[in-house]
């Protein structure tokens, strides 16, 4: 509300449905302001490898730096990059206990970037991943390299670097949706989404994608995007979704909701179709194919063993799976569903459980802001039925590559990898709700009005929250 304010008398009396309008046809610029100026807070509060799995990132960076675009190559020498963390390992990031002091802090971060190739031994977990969300990390190491930068000003130069890109394409979403764009910006806001963001990761990269796609799907379906950009729209933000982690092929298939759009355009629907399932699966196996030999396996875990038992006893892997919601990841006590949305940036940075319960209730309120077109029956068990796959889809390497056979429970499940998941279910949630019409004019307003209100002012408690827990796990 004090964004609005700044526009002066005009906004203050305007009625309350009019109110609501002018927010949300800013809502990309009010999503900027929170994300940015909160993400940016977290950027400096955040210590080295205080985002999940940071130091397996820059292994990937300084991989991507060297050209080692694929991973595939592992003889390559790589700089001390465990040794660039000082007493911030991961040992004591893990440690519920530990605390650090300023003096730690700043000899970290005051040290020179040491970028001489020195040892062979390296955290290789995501060197499968796509080079995409890597690039532009890897420009910045190499121009801090050549300057002789302190580890702090490379860390923190990337870090901003992934959050501005990941912030341009989510609002370019948001812009872009219409009548979707209070369900992306709920999901947008969550302190996991901003937590990842900030980070050093391809998630932050694959998350501004998928919510981008989004935003194109909404503004297709709601006819604010004309078919022939938009479906350059689709396929370019799906096939950069498809380079950028492995286990995200699916996203793009929520493309496939827009086919009547385009079969009333005069446009073969068939055809579009293989398009919208055949690329990104041709592009995510390329990337694999040529990444052959980096895939990550946790030492004692047989990957062939698991495949064999995933033949033979396929309700092995299905029991699994129907335990997931409960299923804690390593070192952590919580579950998925916690830490879906009430883990933001390590494992042990949790919100309080009522504020975990507050988000979900603002997705579920975000869904009926808006009147949009409804989608068909058939269009929503489809995309329900594509979320069930895609937990699937990302559980399963988790299974194959993390899991020993004996283990009873998925190993190193987290609830941000089902992020893009909860925004496919949100956006069909947008489109399935009642319209406006359904509801008295007066009950409307109001309830779009203090839906604003809570939709607006609760991710500022939570991000707000979510600071401070950081700041007192990691310095007292």
């Amino acid at each position: 509300m004090g964004v609005m304010l700044l526009h002066g008398r005009r906004v203050r009396v305007m009625s309350p449905s009019l109110m609501v309008d002018w927010i949300s046809a800013r809502l990309h610029w009010l999503f900027l302001v929170i994300a940015g100026g909160f993400g940016l807070a977290l950027v400096f509060a955040t210590p080295p490898n205080g985002s999940s799995d940071e130091i397996s990132h820059e292994v990937k960076v300084v991989r991507v730096a060297s050209g080692n675009l694929f991973g595939a190559d592992r003889s390559t020498l790589l700089p001390d990059i465990k040794g660039w963390h000082g007493a911030f390992t991961d040992l004591a990031m893990l440690d519920g206990q530990r605390r650090f002091g300023k003096t730690e802090l700043n000899a970290t971060l005051n040290a020179p970037l040491a970028c001489t190739p020195v040892t062979l031994v390296a955290n290789d977990t995501v060197t499968s991943y796509g080079p995409l969300p890597y690039l532009l990390p890897a420009l910045i190491y190499r121009a801090s390299c050549l300057a002789g930068a302190r580890y702090g000003s490379y860390l923190r130069a990337a870090r901003i670097a992934g959050l501005s890109v990941a912030l341009a394409l989510i609002c370019v979403g948001i812009a872009s949706a219409g009548p979707g764009r209070w369900g992306l910006f709920g999901v947008a806001v969550l302190p996991d989404t901003v937590g990842q963001l900030v980070a050093i990761s391809a998630d932050a990269m694959l998350f501004g994608l998928c919510l981008a796609l989004l935003g194109f799907v909404s503004g297709i379906l709601s006819r604010r995007i004309e078919p022939t950009p938009g479906l350059a729209l689709l396929l370019l933000s799906g096939v950069a979704i498809a380079l950028t982690k492995p286990g995200y092929f699916w996203f793009p298939w929520v493309a496939l909701v827009t086919l009547p759009v385009y079969w009333e355009a005069g446009w073969s629907w068939r055809r579009l179709a293989l398009l919208f399932l055949g690329l990104p699966v041709i592009v995510q196996a390329g990337l694999i194919g040529l990444s052959q030999g980096s895939l990550p396996v946790v030492t004692g875990v047989h990957p062939d063993e698991q495949l064999h038992l995933l033949r033979v006893d396929p309700l092995h892997f299905l029991s699994q799976l129907t335990n997931l919601p409960a299923a804690a990841p390593i070192g952590t006590q919580w579950s998925v569903l916690d830490t879906l949305v009430g883990l933001p940036v390590w494992m042990d940075t949790r919100l309080p459980p009522w504020l975990s319960v507050a988000l979900y209730g603002g997705l579920v309120l975000a869904m009926g802001m808006e009147s949009n077109p409804r989608l068909s029956g058939r269009t929503r068990v489809f995309l329900a039925g594509l979320a069930g796959l895609s937990i699937v889809f990302v559980v399963l390497p988790l299974y194959v590559f993390a899991t020993p056979t004996e283990s009873r429970a998925i190993f190193g499940v987290q609830g941000r990898y089902f992020i893009p998941t909860l925004a496919v279910l949100v956006m069909a949630g947008c489109f399935a709700m009642p319209g406006r019409a359904s509801t008295r004019a007066s009950t409307r307003t109001s309830t779009r009005t203090l839906g604003a209100v809570l939709l607006l002012a609760l991710p500022c408690v939570a991000l707000a929250q979510t600071r401070m827990l950081v700041h007192w796990r990691y310095f007292g």
